[in-house]
Protein backbone atom coordinates (compact mmCIF):
# COMPACT_ATOMS: atom_id res chain seq x y z
CA UNK A 1 0.00 0.00 0.00
CA UNK A 2 1.36 3.65 -1.15
CA UNK A 3 0.83 6.13 2.06
CA UNK A 4 2.23 9.73 1.40
CA UNK A 5 3.11 11.94 4.53
CA UNK A 6 0.01 13.41 3.95
CA UNK A 7 -2.42 10.44 4.63
CA UNK A 8 -0.30 9.80 8.02
CA UNK A 9 -1.05 13.22 9.56
CA UNK A 10 -4.90 12.42 8.18
CA UNK A 11 -4.78 9.01 10.20
CA UNK A 12 -3.15 10.81 13.31
CA UNK A 13 -5.36 13.26 13.17
CA UNK A 14 -8.28 10.79 13.25
CA UNK A 15 -7.24 8.93 16.06
CA UNK A 16 -6.03 11.65 18.40
CA UNK A 17 -9.73 13.49 17.63
CA UNK A 18 -11.75 10.22 17.45
CA UNK A 19 -9.68 8.71 20.76
CA UNK A 20 -11.50 11.92 22.89
CA UNK A 21 -15.16 11.52 20.94
CA UNK A 22 -14.17 14.70 19.11
CA UNK A 23 -14.64 13.14 15.50
CA UNK A 24 -17.75 10.66 15.39
CA UNK A 25 -18.20 10.33 11.89
CA UNK A 26 -16.67 6.79 11.42
CA UNK A 27 -17.87 3.38 12.32
CA UNK A 28 -15.02 3.14 15.01
CA UNK A 29 -16.65 4.14 18.73
CA UNK A 30 -14.32 6.37 21.16
CA UNK A 31 -14.38 3.57 23.34
CA UNK A 32 -12.47 1.35 20.89
CA UNK A 33 -9.91 3.49 19.66
CA UNK A 34 -9.14 4.65 23.43
CA UNK A 35 -8.61 1.11 24.34
CA UNK A 36 -6.35 0.43 21.30
CA UNK A 37 -4.38 3.33 22.10
CA UNK A 38 -4.01 2.34 26.30
CA UNK A 39 -0.68 0.10 26.83
CA UNK A 40 -1.33 -3.01 27.38
CA UNK A 41 1.73 -3.89 29.81
CA UNK A 42 4.13 -2.21 31.87
CA UNK A 43 7.66 -3.73 32.69
CA UNK A 44 8.34 -3.44 36.29
CA UNK A 45 11.79 -1.43 34.97
CA UNK A 46 9.69 1.10 33.91
CA UNK A 47 11.45 1.37 30.38
CA UNK A 48 9.71 -1.37 28.68
CA UNK A 49 5.66 -1.03 27.88
CA UNK A 50 3.56 -2.89 25.28
CA UNK A 51 0.94 -2.00 23.45
CA UNK A 52 -0.65 -3.77 20.39
CA UNK A 53 0.24 -3.16 17.85
CA UNK A 54 2.37 0.12 18.79
CA UNK A 55 5.78 0.39 20.12
CA UNK A 56 4.78 2.23 23.97
CA UNK A 57 7.57 5.12 24.99
CA UNK A 58 7.58 7.41 27.74
CA UNK A 59 8.92 10.71 26.55
CA UNK A 60 8.87 13.72 28.73
CA UNK A 61 6.00 11.89 30.88
CA UNK A 62 3.74 11.52 27.73
CA UNK A 63 3.11 7.82 26.10
CA UNK A 64 4.15 8.29 22.50
CA UNK A 65 2.63 5.31 20.66
CA UNK A 66 5.04 4.31 17.54
CA UNK A 67 5.08 1.95 14.97
CA UNK A 68 8.01 1.43 12.94
CA UNK A 69 8.57 -0.05 9.78
CA UNK A 70 11.17 -0.83 6.77
CA UNK A 71 11.91 -2.61 3.52
CA UNK A 72 15.20 -2.35 1.00
CA UNK A 73 16.67 1.36 0.41
CA UNK A 74 13.02 2.46 2.99
CA UNK A 75 12.32 3.51 6.73
CA UNK A 76 9.01 4.59 8.34
CA UNK A 77 7.76 5.16 11.55
CA UNK A 78 4.48 6.61 12.51
CA UNK A 79 3.97 8.11 16.08
CA UNK A 80 1.18 9.80 18.15
CA UNK A 81 0.31 11.40 21.54
CA UNK A 82 -3.65 11.75 21.40
CA UNK A 83 -3.45 13.29 24.64
CA UNK A 84 -2.11 16.29 23.46
CA UNK A 85 -3.27 15.44 19.31
CA UNK A 86 0.41 15.65 18.54
CA UNK A 87 1.63 13.25 15.99
CA UNK A 88 5.26 13.10 14.14
CA UNK A 89 5.74 10.53 11.01
CA UNK A 90 9.52 9.94 9.33
CA UNK A 91 9.63 8.65 5.87
CA UNK A 92 13.10 7.76 4.99
CA UNK A 93 14.70 6.25 1.95
CA UNK A 94 17.56 4.48 4.07
CA UNK A 95 17.70 1.68 6.00
CA UNK A 96 20.44 2.76 7.61
CA UNK A 97 18.55 5.06 10.58
CA UNK A 98 17.16 4.73 13.84
CA UNK A 99 13.71 6.22 12.85
CA UNK A 100 12.32 5.58 16.66
CA UNK A 101 14.85 7.52 17.87
CA UNK A 102 14.64 10.66 15.56
CA UNK A 103 11.18 10.72 16.37
CA UNK A 104 11.93 10.85 20.22
CA UNK A 105 14.21 13.48 19.66
CA UNK A 106 11.82 15.36 17.66
CA UNK A 107 9.28 14.88 20.99
CA UNK A 108 11.33 16.12 23.56
CA UNK A 109 11.68 19.13 21.70
CA UNK A 110 7.52 19.09 20.89
CA UNK A 111 5.90 18.41 24.09
CA UNK A 112 7.48 21.09 26.57
CA UNK A 113 6.68 23.17 24.14
CA UNK A 114 3.13 22.14 24.08
CA UNK A 115 2.49 21.25 27.52
CA UNK A 116 3.59 25.02 28.00
CA UNK A 117 1.33 26.19 26.05
CA UNK A 118 -1.77 24.20 26.61
CA UNK A 119 -1.06 25.06 30.18
CA UNK A 120 -1.60 28.59 29.69
CA UNK A 121 -5.40 28.22 27.83
CA UNK A 122 -6.42 25.61 30.36
CA UNK A 123 -9.51 27.39 32.49
CA UNK A 124 -9.44 27.29 36.06
CA UNK A 125 -10.33 24.23 37.83
CA UNK A 126 -13.82 23.70 39.70
CA UNK A 127 -13.17 23.00 43.09
CA UNK A 128 -15.96 22.54 45.78
CA UNK A 129 -15.95 24.57 48.60
CA UNK A 130 -15.12 21.96 51.10
CA UNK A 131 -11.98 21.06 49.27
CA UNK A 132 -10.72 19.54 52.62
CA UNK A 133 -13.38 16.78 52.59
CA UNK A 134 -11.76 14.84 50.10
CA UNK A 135 -7.94 14.70 51.04
CA UNK A 136 -6.30 11.61 52.71
CA UNK A 137 -5.02 8.20 51.37
CA UNK A 138 -7.55 5.63 50.00
CA UNK A 139 -6.45 1.97 50.01
CA UNK A 140 -8.55 -1.04 48.57
CA UNK A 141 -8.06 -4.60 49.29
CA UNK A 142 -9.10 -5.86 45.69
CA UNK A 143 -6.64 -8.61 44.67
CA UNK A 144 -6.44 -7.07 41.46
CA UNK A 145 -4.92 -3.28 42.76
CA UNK A 146 -1.95 -3.20 44.87
CA UNK A 147 -2.08 0.42 45.61
CA UNK A 148 -2.90 3.39 48.16
CA UNK A 149 -3.95 6.83 46.73
CA UNK A 150 -3.22 9.87 47.50
CA UNK A 151 -5.76 12.85 47.31
CA UNK A 152 -3.83 16.23 48.17
CA UNK A 153 -5.06 19.95 47.52
CA UNK A 154 -1.67 21.95 45.92
CA UNK A 155 -1.08 24.78 43.41
CA UNK A 156 -5.05 25.60 43.13
CA UNK A 157 -5.34 21.62 42.10
CA UNK A 158 -7.12 18.60 44.04
CA UNK A 159 -4.53 16.27 42.67
CA UNK A 160 -5.09 11.97 42.80
CA UNK A 161 -2.23 9.60 42.90
CA UNK A 162 0.68 12.89 42.50
CA UNK A 163 -0.29 13.14 38.86
CA UNK A 164 -4.05 13.68 37.41
CA UNK A 165 -6.16 16.51 38.79
CA UNK A 166 -9.43 16.35 39.69
CA UNK A 167 -12.58 18.14 38.34
CA UNK A 168 -16.09 18.98 40.12
CA UNK A 169 -18.90 17.77 38.43
CA UNK A 170 -21.56 20.05 40.73
CA UNK A 171 -24.42 19.05 39.39
CA UNK A 172 -23.48 15.15 40.30
CA UNK A 173 -22.91 15.05 44.15
CA UNK A 174 -19.31 14.08 45.45
CA UNK A 175 -18.25 12.94 41.91
CA UNK A 176 -14.71 14.45 40.05
CA UNK A 177 -13.35 13.78 36.83
CA UNK A 178 -9.90 13.18 36.33
CA UNK A 179 -7.41 15.05 33.90
CA UNK A 180 -3.69 15.25 33.00
CA UNK A 181 -2.94 19.10 33.63
CA UNK A 182 0.66 18.68 33.39
CA UNK A 183 3.92 16.82 32.46
CA UNK A 184 5.40 18.75 35.18
CA UNK A 185 3.44 17.53 38.00
CA UNK A 186 5.55 14.81 38.90
CA UNK A 187 8.25 12.81 37.50
CA UNK A 188 7.71 9.44 35.95
CA UNK A 189 8.51 6.01 37.61
CA UNK A 190 7.21 2.55 36.27
CA UNK A 191 3.92 2.60 38.98
CA UNK A 192 2.61 5.29 37.62
CA UNK A 193 2.69 4.55 34.10
CA UNK A 194 -0.55 2.90 34.42
CA UNK A 195 -2.25 5.84 35.88
CA UNK A 196 -2.20 7.43 32.36
CA UNK A 197 -5.33 4.76 31.38
CA UNK A 198 -7.34 6.68 34.10
CA UNK A 199 -7.58 9.80 32.43
CA UNK A 200 -10.80 10.91 32.15
CA UNK A 201 -12.40 8.50 34.52
CA UNK A 202 -14.84 9.22 37.17
CA UNK A 203 -14.61 9.14 41.21
CA UNK A 204 -17.37 9.01 43.47
CA UNK A 205 -17.06 9.52 46.60
CA UNK A 206 -19.53 7.86 49.36
CA UNK A 207 -19.99 9.59 52.60
CA UNK A 208 -20.87 7.96 55.79
CA UNK A 209 -24.14 8.88 58.09
CA UNK A 210 -21.82 11.53 60.40
CA UNK A 211 -21.37 13.58 56.55
CA UNK A 212 -17.79 12.37 56.06
CA UNK A 213 -15.93 11.17 53.13
CA UNK A 214 -15.63 7.39 53.80
CA UNK A 215 -14.39 5.85 50.70
CA UNK A 216 -14.86 6.59 46.50
CA UNK A 217 -14.96 4.09 43.42
CA UNK A 218 -14.21 4.16 39.95
CA UNK A 219 -17.88 3.12 38.72
CA UNK A 220 -17.00 3.33 34.64
CA UNK A 221 -13.41 1.63 35.59
CA UNK A 222 -12.56 -1.71 37.54
CA UNK A 223 -16.11 -2.30 38.76
CA UNK A 224 -16.88 -3.26 42.25
CA UNK A 225 -13.41 -1.97 43.53
CA UNK A 226 -13.73 0.35 46.19
CA UNK A 227 -10.55 2.82 48.11
CA UNK A 228 -11.27 3.54 51.61
CA UNK A 229 -10.22 6.40 53.80
CA UNK A 230 -7.90 5.85 55.63
CA UNK A 231 -5.78 8.71 56.64
CA UNK A 232 -6.89 12.61 56.68
CA UNK A 233 -4.85 15.81 56.22
CA UNK A 234 -3.31 16.40 59.39
CA UNK A 235 -2.96 13.05 61.07
CA UNK A 236 -0.11 11.85 63.30
CA UNK A 237 2.20 10.04 61.61
CA UNK A 238 2.89 11.67 58.66
CA UNK A 239 1.99 8.97 56.18
CA UNK A 240 4.32 9.31 53.15
CA UNK A 241 3.34 9.64 49.86
CA UNK A 242 3.07 6.34 48.03
CA UNK A 243 0.85 5.27 45.16
CA UNK A 244 1.93 1.85 43.90
CA UNK A 245 -0.66 1.27 41.26
CA UNK A 246 0.43 -2.37 39.41
CA UNK A 247 -1.75 -4.58 38.32
CA UNK A 248 -1.62 -8.03 39.07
Amino acid sequence: MYSTGADLAKFVTFLSQSSTGQNINHTLSADLLREMLLPTFVNPDGKMIWSFPWETNLVQNYLVRRKSGHVKSYASVISVVPELELGVNILWNSVDVDALGVADQVYSVLIPAFVQLLVKLEPPAILPPNISDYEGVYITDSPEFSSNYNIDYKNGLLVFGGILALKWIPFLDDTFQTYLPSHDLVSPTCELLDFFSLTDAYLVFNRSLDGKIRSFSLPNNNWGVTWTKVVTPGSAGCYKQIMTIIRS
